[in-house]
């Protein structure tokens, strides 16, 4: 199939993944994570397939993938399986490694319109989406991104994931939350070792991975048992800190040392991204989105972004805030992780 599924395969590599995240996971993050040293594979955030097929007019800055093409995955998500099937096609122009179909977004907008977990309500359908798509993407990769269920179900929970590798998913991943746990609360990863044991294809844990610790036990280092996940997708934690990718890497390989970052150089960097690659008009929901996350690597990173807030959609003022804090604690400019 392409490298992503042979890195899954491999039983001495447990590739990282940065996670679909809306308004987050676009094309400066992803730069700004690879300059880090970067991870194995990026997943686009999640890409309406209505508005891909319409030609809608900013929809060339979600599937931008730049130097990243070979990496990346692009989410789509939508309720018509002809509008996939008609995304799919315009996705198979542009470079890729492959489609990832979103079944486990519980935000309220994404289900009023039938999206992401509403697919999780009947096996058949979403396995009749899949069989649909499969030999239309030829050579990339399908995989499919969900959740526990809308309720922690065991026996529905086996039947979707099977009803999904019959119709020939090449990888699943799994959110270990049912449809109304909210996104700040840890997902319950012994699900993610019951898929494993339910399906042959391999499986993708995501959830609450922020720091060393909490991959160490996820992934099985450091003495911990782990969950027999194949590879790890890693979403706020790689938002707030978009060093932790090369952190966890170093782990995987061996490297107990940390190493020093410049929150300053961080942020600067991130702010000339997000202008080159993104249109203006989009610049203060990214950055404030971004934000949110980054300024908890601050003692009063609270306090803080009450600051950016106040800016309203004023993008200088948020960057304004965000210097004037560092100038006035310089020293928190300097993180050892």
């Amino acid at each position: 199939m392409g490298t992503l599924l042979s890195d899954l395969k491999n039983p001495d590599k447990k590739p990282l993944l940065a996670a679909p995240l809306a308004e987050l996971s676009h094309l400066p993050l992803r730069l700004l994570i690879e300059e880090f040293g970067g991870c194995d594979w990026y997943f686009t955030e999640m890409i309406s397939a209505g508005a891909l097929r319409a030609a809608s007019p900013y929809e060339d800055f979600y599937t931008a993938a730049g130097s990243l093409a070979d990496r990346t995955v692009f989410q789509l998500a939508g309720s018509d399986p002809d509008a996939f099937a008609a995304a799919v096609e315009r996705l198979l122009e542009i470079p890729g490694a492959g489609i990832d179909i979103n079944m486990g977004c519980s935000a309220f907008t994404a289900v009023q319109k039938g999206w992401g977990i509403e697919w999780m309500r009947d096996p058949r359908r979403a396995a009749d989406l899949i069989a649909y798509l499969r030999p239309l993407i030829k050579d990339r990769t399908l995989s499919v991104k969900m959740r526990i269920g809308w309720t922690a179900d065991e026996g529905f929970f086996k039947e979707f994931a099977a009803a999904l590798e019959s119709a020939g998913v090449d990888f699943l991943t799994l959110n270990p939350q049912i449809k109304k746990e909210s996104r700040g609360r840890s997902g319950d990863w012994k699900w993610v070792k019951l898929l494993k044991e339910t399906v042959s294809v391999p499986v993708i844990g995501n959830g609450n991975i922020i720091d060393s610790e909490t991959f160490a036990f996820r992934a099985g280092l450091n003495g911990f048992p782990g969950f027999g996940a194949d590879g790890f997708m890693i979403g706020r934690g790689g938002v707030a800190r978009p060093w932790l990718f090369k952190r966890l890497s170093d782990l995987q390989n061996g490297a107990a040392a940390g190493f020093e970052v410049d929150l300053t150089a961080v942020f600067d960097r991130f702010t000339e991204l997000l202008r080159l690659y993104q249109p203006p008009e989009f610049y203060p929901s990214r950055l404030s989105r971004f934000l949110f996350y980054f300024c908890g690597n601050f003692r009063f990173g609270h306090r803080l972004f009450s600051e950016v807030k106040k800016a309203g959609r004023n993008g200088n003022e948020m960057e304004a805030a965000v210097r004037g804090y560092l100038n006035r604690h310089p020293e928190e400019r300097f993180s050892r992780i």
